[in-house]
Protein backbone atom coordinates (compact mmCIF):
# COMPACT_ATOMS: atom_id res chain seq x y z
CA UNK A 1 0.00 0.00 0.00
CA UNK A 2 1.80 3.42 -1.01
CA UNK A 3 0.79 5.07 1.92
CA UNK A 4 3.38 7.48 3.43
CA UNK A 5 1.62 8.74 6.54
CA UNK A 6 -1.72 8.43 7.93
CA UNK A 7 -3.56 11.26 9.71
CA UNK A 8 -5.48 8.83 12.61
CA UNK A 9 -4.86 5.32 13.69
CA UNK A 10 -7.68 3.78 15.29
CA UNK A 11 -8.70 0.36 16.91
CA UNK A 12 -12.06 0.21 18.57
CA UNK A 13 -13.95 -3.01 20.12
CA UNK A 14 -16.98 -4.04 21.59
CA UNK A 15 -17.70 -6.46 24.11
CA UNK A 16 -21.03 -8.05 25.38
CA UNK A 17 -20.42 -9.13 28.92
CA UNK A 18 -23.06 -11.68 29.71
CA UNK A 19 -24.80 -11.51 32.89
CA UNK A 20 -27.39 -13.80 35.31
CA UNK A 21 -29.31 -10.99 36.67
CA UNK A 22 -32.09 -8.61 35.48
CA UNK A 23 -32.01 -5.28 33.48
CA UNK A 24 -32.49 -3.87 36.48
CA UNK A 25 -30.26 -5.38 38.75
CA UNK A 26 -27.78 -4.68 36.46
CA UNK A 27 -28.71 -1.15 36.12
CA UNK A 28 -28.21 -0.59 39.61
CA UNK A 29 -25.11 -2.14 40.07
CA UNK A 30 -23.77 0.09 37.18
CA UNK A 31 -25.13 3.43 38.62
CA UNK A 32 -23.75 2.17 41.82
CA UNK A 33 -20.12 1.66 40.08
CA UNK A 34 -20.37 4.82 37.61
CA UNK A 35 -22.16 7.44 38.90
CA UNK A 36 -22.09 9.84 42.00
CA UNK A 37 -24.28 9.05 44.74
CA UNK A 38 -24.25 12.36 46.07
CA UNK A 39 -27.95 12.93 48.36
CA UNK A 40 -27.63 16.86 46.66
CA UNK A 41 -27.87 15.16 43.27
CA UNK A 42 -30.45 12.62 43.88
CA UNK A 43 -33.02 15.54 45.08
CA UNK A 44 -32.62 17.17 41.46
CA UNK A 45 -32.76 13.73 39.75
CA UNK A 46 -36.82 12.19 39.00
CA UNK A 47 -36.54 9.18 41.34
CA UNK A 48 -36.83 6.21 38.78
CA UNK A 49 -33.95 5.32 36.91
CA UNK A 50 -34.67 3.56 33.59
CA UNK A 51 -31.95 3.43 32.05
CA UNK A 52 -27.99 4.86 31.97
CA UNK A 53 -24.34 4.58 30.18
CA UNK A 54 -21.21 5.54 30.99
CA UNK A 55 -19.56 7.79 28.48
CA UNK A 56 -16.44 9.39 28.47
CA UNK A 57 -13.34 10.71 26.89
CA UNK A 58 -10.03 10.79 27.62
CA UNK A 59 -6.12 11.02 26.48
CA UNK A 60 -2.89 9.72 27.50
CA UNK A 61 -0.24 11.55 26.00
CA UNK A 62 -0.63 10.67 22.00
CA UNK A 63 -3.15 8.28 22.48
CA UNK A 64 -7.00 9.11 22.92
CA UNK A 65 -9.63 7.04 24.33
CA UNK A 66 -13.65 7.35 23.63
CA UNK A 67 -15.56 4.56 26.42
CA UNK A 68 -18.97 3.55 26.22
CA UNK A 69 -20.25 1.34 28.53
CA UNK A 70 -23.86 0.16 29.88
CA UNK A 71 -26.28 -2.30 29.88
CA UNK A 72 -28.22 -3.88 27.03
CA UNK A 73 -31.27 -5.69 27.02
CA UNK A 74 -30.61 -8.79 23.79
CA UNK A 75 -33.06 -6.70 21.91
CA UNK A 76 -30.70 -3.64 21.66
CA UNK A 77 -27.79 -5.48 20.93
CA UNK A 78 -28.10 -5.73 17.10
CA UNK A 79 -28.55 -1.88 17.11
CA UNK A 80 -24.79 -1.51 19.35
CA UNK A 81 -23.27 -4.56 17.76
CA UNK A 82 -22.35 -3.80 13.96
CA UNK A 83 -22.47 -7.27 12.16
CA UNK A 84 -22.11 -7.38 8.71
CA UNK A 85 -24.06 -10.22 7.31
CA UNK A 86 -22.22 -9.65 3.58
CA UNK A 87 -18.74 -9.96 5.31
CA UNK A 88 -18.95 -12.53 7.84
CA UNK A 89 -22.14 -14.89 6.69
CA UNK A 90 -22.39 -17.29 3.70
CA UNK A 91 -24.98 -15.77 1.27
CA UNK A 92 -26.93 -18.69 0.70
CA UNK A 93 -27.64 -19.29 3.96
CA UNK A 94 -27.35 -15.38 5.26
CA UNK A 95 -30.76 -14.90 6.68
CA UNK A 96 -30.90 -17.79 8.50
CA UNK A 97 -27.31 -17.66 10.27
CA UNK A 98 -27.89 -14.06 11.10
CA UNK A 99 -30.98 -15.09 13.13
CA UNK A 100 -29.07 -17.93 14.75
CA UNK A 101 -26.64 -15.41 15.85
CA UNK A 102 -29.30 -12.96 17.33
CA UNK A 103 -30.43 -16.50 19.31
CA UNK A 104 -27.03 -16.47 20.50
CA UNK A 105 -27.26 -12.88 22.67
CA UNK A 106 -28.06 -12.79 26.15
CA UNK A 107 -30.43 -11.77 27.42
CA UNK A 108 -29.16 -9.06 29.51
CA UNK A 109 -25.51 -8.09 29.26
CA UNK A 110 -22.65 -5.06 29.95
CA UNK A 111 -22.06 -3.38 26.33
CA UNK A 112 -18.27 -1.93 26.34
CA UNK A 113 -17.20 -0.16 23.31
CA UNK A 114 -13.75 1.20 23.67
CA UNK A 115 -11.70 3.23 20.80
CA UNK A 116 -8.27 3.95 21.03
CA UNK A 117 -6.73 6.29 18.65
CA UNK A 118 -3.89 8.89 17.32
CA UNK A 119 -4.39 11.39 15.99
CA UNK A 120 -1.84 13.65 13.97
CA UNK A 121 -0.57 15.79 10.79
CA UNK A 122 1.98 12.55 9.53
CA UNK A 123 2.18 9.64 11.20
CA UNK A 124 4.68 7.84 10.04
CA UNK A 125 3.46 4.14 8.60
CA UNK A 126 6.20 2.41 10.71
CA UNK A 127 4.10 3.39 13.61
CA UNK A 128 1.04 1.75 12.48
CA UNK A 129 1.77 -1.74 13.91
CA UNK A 130 3.26 -1.29 17.13
CA UNK A 131 -0.04 1.17 17.66
CA UNK A 132 -2.29 -1.65 17.07
CA UNK A 133 -0.54 -4.56 18.95
CA UNK A 134 -0.69 -1.74 21.73
CA UNK A 135 -4.02 -0.66 21.90
CA UNK A 136 -5.21 -4.32 21.48
CA UNK A 137 -3.45 -5.29 24.37
CA UNK A 138 -4.71 -1.45 26.26
CA UNK A 139 -8.28 -3.02 25.45
CA UNK A 140 -8.03 -6.12 26.55
CA UNK A 141 -6.76 -4.90 29.87
CA UNK A 142 -9.50 -2.86 30.08
CA UNK A 143 -12.17 -4.81 29.43
CA UNK A 144 -10.96 -7.11 32.20
CA UNK A 145 -10.53 -4.12 34.25
CA UNK A 146 -13.70 -3.14 34.01
CA UNK A 147 -15.38 -6.44 34.47
CA UNK A 148 -13.58 -6.84 37.90
CA UNK A 149 -14.57 -3.16 39.14
CA UNK A 150 -18.10 -3.95 37.81
CA UNK A 151 -18.87 -6.96 39.61
CA UNK A 152 -16.25 -6.80 42.79
CA UNK A 153 -18.88 -6.96 45.93
CA UNK A 154 -16.67 -3.37 47.35
CA UNK A 155 -18.38 0.16 46.40
CA UNK A 156 -15.60 2.63 47.24
CA UNK A 157 -16.50 6.11 48.07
Amino acid sequence: MDIPFFLRLGYRRYYLIPVSMSFEELRSILSLKFFSQNDQLKKILPSQLDDLSYRVDYSDKTVKYHIYLGPVRKEEIPKWINFSQNDHLDPKTRLEDYIKVKEEYPEVAVFIDIDIYRKGDEIPLNESFPFYEEAQTEIENMVMDFSKYIFSAKVEG
